[in-house]
């Protein structure tokens, strides 16, 4: 039986800048790897910020993907 697992996670400042902005290619290379090691992905919570994430403030440009 495969394993069932959640990812959830962010993007934000060096990240975004080095393919953290591609969700198409991150989650194509999650899927790739996860099937590899028998699991499935059941559940995604993304946030993927243009600026760090260290200093977001109210007003940082943000996506959420679910």
């Amino acid at each position: 039986m495969k394993k069932r697992i959640a990812f959830i996670g962010s993007s934000g400042g060096n990240l975004y800048k080095q393919g953290g902005n591609d969700i198409a290619g991150m989650m194509k290379e999650l899927l790739l790897q996860t099937g590899a090691a028998d699991m499935d992905i059941v559940f995604v919570q993304y946030v993927m910020a243009s600026g760090s994430l260290d200093t977001v403030s109210k007003d940082s440009p943000a996506d959420l993907y679910t």
